[in-house]
């Protein structure tokens, strides 16, 4: 699977090997383990260093969320669906503070 309703290329971390097994499974060309492959390099690098238009962080831990930031390309969406008890700053390009 490449693509996902109007997106043309879809990339999917987890740290579960059985959800990316699944992912797989289901078509995604592009499922990573999180803790084998830095997701700001792999998505670097699939979009010619432009960053992703759409991220999408539903793990709901602060690393997570700030990696999402640091994927999105300048004047990309981060999509938030999980719920963190930990407040984090981020600066403009997804920085901490």
């Amino acid at each position: 699977m490449t693509g996902f309703g109007s997106a043309s290329l879809v990339v999917l971390f987890d740290i579960v090997e059985e959800k990316l097994a699944m992912a797989k499974e289901l078509g995604f060309a592009h499922a990573y383990h999180a803790f084998h492959r830095a997701p700001e390099e792999v998505i670097a690098s699939l979009t010619e260093g432009q960053g992703a238009h759409v991220c999408l962080e539903a793990a709901g831990v602060p690393q997570t969320l700030l990696q999402a930031c640091a994927c999105a390309r300048r004047g990309g969406r981060v999509v938030v669906l999980g719920k963190s008890v930990v407040i984090i700053g981020l600066g403009p390009r997804g920085d901490r503070r």
